[in-house]
This record gives structure tokens, sequence and C-alpha cells, in this order.
């Protein structure tokens, strides 16, 4: 079997503090790329994190980016499929004196925007919303992928 960098007692640190990609992360995301070339969509779920960047026609500004770490992300986001940011929206209502959340929408967005990142390459609609119930979440994404990829 072969040694890879974390089996040879690097530690992950290592890697983070010298921005540098384990060969178990190359090794992954090869195996992704395999599965996905066989027709199947692999879906990766990370936290976002804010990241500064320079943008070379304007000020610097912040955007939501995931929260893996960056070199191992660039990896990844080179391969996705699909890439969604997904955000609540609240709509406020007056219950008394206090503001509360009369309705929470959950949006998926598929398309690069400044504040985010996000990517498909199945031609979907910009942004959806998804129901609260996770199985209802699930099919709802399945349905909005699923609408335009062709079939035999």
């Amino acid at each position: 079997m072969e040694q890879t960098d974390l089996a040879n007692g690097e530690s992950l640190e290592y890697f983070i503090k010298y921005n540098k990609v384990p060969a178990e992360w190359k090794i992954f995301d090869a195996k992704l790329g395999k599965i996905n070339q066989k027709g199947i969509i692999v879906i990766q779920i990370a936290h976002t994190a804010v990241e500064k960047f320079e943008n070379p026609m304007g000020e610097e500004e912040s955007r939501y980016t995931s929260s893996i770490v960056k070199k191992f992300w660039e990896i990844s986001k080179r391969n996705a499929d699909i890439i969604l940011f997904g955000k609540y929206e609240r709509t406020k209502s007056k219950a008394g004196t206090e503001n509360v959340d009369a309705a929470i929408k959950r949006i998926l967005f598929t398309q690069f925007r400044d504040a985010f990142q996000a990517k498909n390459r199945f031609g979907m609609i910009p942004y959806f919303e998804v129901p609260s119930v996770p199985s209802e979440m699930w099919n709802t994404l399945w349905n909005e992928i699923y609408r335009n990829i062709p079939r035999d």
C-alpha cells in the first residue's frame, strides 16, 4: 500500500501552515473524479467562511467561500460540477412590540455572484427555494439538477 503524507507522520497543521495539499486529499479528489466520470453526481457539503479578496477593478471586497482549507478547496472547486450557496431569508412581522420571524425561506444559489462562490454545469436557474423539511429539501435539489440533464 502506498505511503501517503499523513501516514508518513506529517500533521494536517503542517500542510495548512505551509499551504500544501497532502497526498490523501489529492487521492480523495481523484477518486471523486472517477466516480463523476461514471455519471454519478458527487455532492460535498461544507460550511462557509468570509474571505477578503483584492478586486482588480475596484475596492477590496469580502465574499462567502468554503471553510475547507483554501488549497484543498481550490482543487475541489475546480473539479466540481455544482457549487451551491445557501442562505436564509427571514420575513419579519410585528407581534406586540417585538419583531419576530414570520417566515424563513431557504434559498440555494447556483451561479457566481460577487458576494459568494457558486456554479453549475447543468444550466440550472440562478436560484431556487427549498423546503425546511430535509427529505423535501433533497428532493427539490435533485429535481432542479435533473431538470436540465438530458435523459436517454
